[in-house]
């Protein structure tokens, strides 16, 4: 009888320790789970944040395009991002393959041509107008992250990719045929460099993606790196045409600090958002920064836009946030 009682309280303290086990590991769950949205919605946050610090950095352009040409604002621009080189992780514990340095590599090469295209853009149409292809940038990210990074591109995808494409199709087309005094000489010429842009920022954008997959991206060396190959190509063409010249006064001295301070934010809080989140869903809520220029181009500096260029904007924002959408549910 006794032998029977102790073999049964042997086996209810197994059941009891097993359900003790079972609910600490389903409680360790929770937390991850609770850890991972938050970290999700704190990229988010961060994102729209960038976004804006992103809509000025085009609007301070805007404004410098007189005085100050686009390499010179480069060079400006990458030596703001030496700053985050004293927080380059160098734990031992990270060890980059050759395949990794050159992504790092190609990251800077591709964030500096993008940005160069992006500032001689401005140069030929007004700052909301350039953004409004430049920063439309997730479902042109999406289609190169499924030619080369493998990831998913389903019907509804397409979908919106044709959508997203007759959007941009529709500015560009307006924009190109632009007899708008605010904006350059040739904005034809204006709207070919801003898909320049943006077919060099997705392509930054999907290095960065191919890097996280590998968790292999560490911002500050990815800022470092930006910084460093943008400003020795900027030397390079200062140099050879012999254009470092600066006839600056205090406001535009005034606006270059400015300048170079969203510059520090945008790109650390843009890499924040990247070690948090998606990367599709980080450029979606970034696409933010159109709508943005727009409102601080009509309201204050008084841009006179066309029914059919806001209509275009409409549909490229608002296929950006969909695929966002898709992405989240997904993700979440």
């Amino acid at each position: 009888m006794s032998s029977k009682m102790s073999s049964r309280s042997t086996d209810e303290n197994w059941d009891d320790e097993g359900s003790e086990d079972e609910l600490f590991n389903e409680g360790r769950q929770v937390q991850h789970e609770l850890s991972t949205d938050r970290s999700l919605v704190t990229g988010m946050i961060l994102a729209l944040i960038s976004a804006f610090l992103l809509a000025a950095q085009a609007i301070l352009v805007g404004y410098q395009s007189d005085v100050i040409n686009p390499i010179q604002a480069l060079f400006i621009r990458n030596c703001c991002l030496f700053v985050f080189v004293p927080f380059i992780s160098w734990d031992r514990d990270n060890i980059y393959e050759t395949k990794d340095l050159l992504a790092n590599f190609f990251f800077g090469v591709f964030d500096n041509l993008g940005t160069a295209a992006g500032y001689l853009a401005i140069g030929y149409l007004t700052a909301a107008d350039a953004a409004a292809i430049i920063f439309n940038k997730p479902i042109p990210a999406a289609i190169l992250a499924w030619l080369f990074l493998g990831e998913s591109f389903d019907l509804f995808d397409i979908v919106l990719a044709v959508l997203n494409g007759a959007g941009l199709v529709v500015i560009s087309e307006t924009e190109a045929t632009s007899t708008d005094g605010t904006a350059g000489s040739s904005p034809a010429l204006g709207v070919v460099l801003a898909l320049i842009s943006l077919l060099w920022q997705v392509s930054m954008y999907n290095t960065a993606r191919w890097l996280s997959l590998r968790e292999r991206e560490d911002p500050c060396l990815l800022a470092f790196v930006s910084g460093f190959v943008g400003s020795f190509l900027s030397i390079i063409y200062l140099t050879y045409t012999n254009s470092w010249g600066l006839s600056l006064t205090y406001r535009d001295i005034s606006i270059s600090a400015l300048f170079g301070i969203t510059v520090i934010l945008e790109m650390m809080v843009f890499l924040m958002s990247i070690k948090r989140t998606n990367v599709l869903i980080v450029a979606a809520i970034r696409t933010i920064s159109i709508p943005v220029t727009y409102v601080f181009a009509i309201t204050v500096q008084g841009l006179v836009v066309s029914l059919i260029t806001l209509l275009g904007v409409g549909v490229t924002v608002a296929t950006s946030f969909m695929i966002c959408l898709k992405s989240y549910f997904l993700t979440s």
